[in-house]
């Protein structure tokens, strides 16, 4: 009988080790009418780019161990597929008819199709966004309840089948709601133009959220509201008068002891600090970059989100100063076409925005000052915009009189110079040698005082 026992544990154990064990899954389709040749699968944190042939099909491989979450993005549509060990599942798209519903099909199409009802019940929540948030606080969380239980009705069906599916979804509901409660102090004062006041009442529901649920690390919201909740933090520190005039690399370290004090599982500390890390290498200078990022290599376990890093900080690198600008061909308002080429021997100010940007707006006024300033000087002010609706950046410029080379970049941000550019959001500015050598990416915008400045240091350089 004992060495029944040992015998029938043994084969248990084994497999349970079995089915840990990374097994293929593959997610693969036809999209159409997509603009790009290929789609984005995201999880975890980390973005794979995946081809789409002529004919529209695509398929995306990896392995896994556990179920998980990957969201498919074509274009600006997005569809989350639950993928558990060996599942094979099938989407096909039309981004061309945002009315034609996607069709899913092959492993766990089921619990795809519940996904994408629990997204659209979120979605037209959100939809009226500055209307949601200017409601007063008990309306805004009955509209959360309300949503959460729409949702809630839609998870049961699969229950008896697949339990993790129900679970993990149920619990993605409720960190998106906690998303959005999170936010509502803040936006409520913006969108009623009142000064907001962080008060700790505010987030005391974050006590509730397991900040090491490593189950969870596929779920976006999860992840989303923790590393906000951690950012929030972070900030209050940063602005105490005892760290007011440290580095940006220090305040960067300040971020990495934050989360190692509040999360302990090793991979979900490497994808706070990863966040965090692309962020600054997108955003900051080119020295901080460099050395934050290097930081993080040395400090780093989970391999995904260092080789991540690695190519993140080198591409960022192609932008350093001393580097050949990327060349552009583009149209400008008047009709004509112009190329960086065209603009050799003179400074070049460039300046990627979009109608619709608030802040970019807003440097308007200041760009303007700034080209009647130096209207005599050899520099010349380029206008980028990633609009996709054309006729708003022709009314725009039109009837704002704006000055300077306002040139249209078809397929906005998908367009050849934003992504040469590596531009991730706007307004980004980039100063340009005569030589067309990048000095400064991102440049300092024209309301900030050093702008005219560094404008004087390299024309005095010529």
């Amino acid at each position: 009988m004992k060495r029944f026992f040992l015998a029938s544990f043994a084969l248990i154990t084994f497999a349970a080790c079995t089915n840990n064990k990374p097994q293929p899954i593959e997610i693969k389709g036809n999209i159409q009418n997509l603009e790009t040749a290929y789609a984005l699968v995201m999880s975890k944190g980390i973005t794979d780019t995946v081809k789409i042939e002529a004919d529209g099909n695509f398929s995306f491989n990896t392995e896994i161990s556990t179920p998980q979450y990957f969201t498919l993005r074509a274009g600006r549509i997005r569809h989350t597929f639950f993928m558990t060990p060996g599942n094979i599942s099938i989407i096909s798209l039309n981004v061309g008819n945002l009315e034609e519903v996607p069709k899913f099909t092959g492993d766990n199409s089921e619990y795809n199709v519940i996904i994408r009802q629990a997204n659209q019940v979120f979605t037209s929540l959100t939809q009226n966004f500055a209307a949601l948030y200017n409601l007063p606080k008990d309306e805004f969380l009955a509209k959360l309840d309300s949503a959460k239980s729409e949702v809630q009705k839609l998870i049961p069906i699969a229950e008896k089948k697949d339990k993790q599916f129900a679970k993990m979804e149920m619990a993605r509901a409720d960190y998106k709601v906690k998303e959005l409660l999170y936010n509502y102090p803040k936006y409520n004062a913006l969108i009623n133009k009142v000064e907001y006041v962080s008060n700790p009442s505010d987030h005391s529901f974050m006590a509730e959220v397991d900040f090491n649920n490593i189950d969870h690390i596929s779920i976006n919201e999860y992840t989303s509201l923790v590393f906000s909740h951690l950012q929030n933090e972070y900030w209050t520190i940063i602005s105490n008068d005892s760290n007011k005039g440290i580095s940006e690399f220090e305040q960067n370290l300040i971020f990495f002891d934050l989360v190692d004090s509040l999360v302990s599982d090793p991979t979900l500390r490497d994808l706070y600090k990863y966040n965090q890390t692309k962020e600054t290498i997108v955003w900051s200078s080119i020295e901080v970059a460099e050395n934050i990022g290097n930081h993080f290599l040395g400090i780093a376990t989970f391999s995904p989100y260092k080789e991540s890093i690695e190519y993140t900080l080198a591409k960022r690198m192609l932008l350093a100063p001393g580097k050949i600008a990327p060349d552009f061909t583009l149209e400008c308002i008047d009709g004509e076409t112009y190329s960086l080429n065209d603009f050799k021997g003179k400074l070049v100010y460039i300046d990627f925005w979009a109608t619709w940007c608030s802040p970019c707006r807003k440097e308007i006024p200041y760009l303007a000052k700034l080209k009647e300033a130096y209207k005599n000087k050899p520099i010349v002010f380029v206008a980028i915009s990633l609009d996709d609706n054309k006729e708003a950046w022709v009314k725009m410029v039109t009837e704002d009189k704006l000055g300077g080379y306002q040139l249209y970049a078809q397929k906005a941000w998908q367009s050849d110079a934003a992504q040469q550019y590596q531009i991730s959001g706007v307004p980004t500015f980039v100063l340009i040698d005569a030589e067309g050598k990048i000095i400064q990416y991102p440049a300092s915008r024209p309301s900030e005082e050093e702008t005219p400045l560094l404008f004087d240091k390299h024309l005095k350089l010529m």
